[in-house]
């Protein structure tokens, strides 16, 4: 079985989280790119959202074969 290693990164304000959480998406799709990604959903990472929507227009074969789903904590 893989280990797979979490990391918490504290920021000074969301918008610098969210980059902060598109970079690390951006190395794990690098890494693999046909990822499987799960995203929280609300308010809260509105601003994640739009970076990746952002770079999806920019960069489609980038995302070509990523997947990304939902997670909702109401499960």
């Amino acid at each position: 079985m893989k280990t797979i290693k979490k990391k918490i990164i504290s920021t000074k304000s969301p918008k610098e989280g969210d980059k902060k959480a598109f970079e690390s998406i951006e190395k794990q799709i690098l890494l693999k790119p046909n990822s499987l990604i799960g995203l929280a959903v609300g308010k809260t990472t509105d601003g994640l959202h739009e970076l990746i929507s952002k770079d999806c227009q920019k960069k489609p074969n980038k995302w070509k074969k990523v997947k990304l789903f939902q997670i909702d904590e109401n499960l």
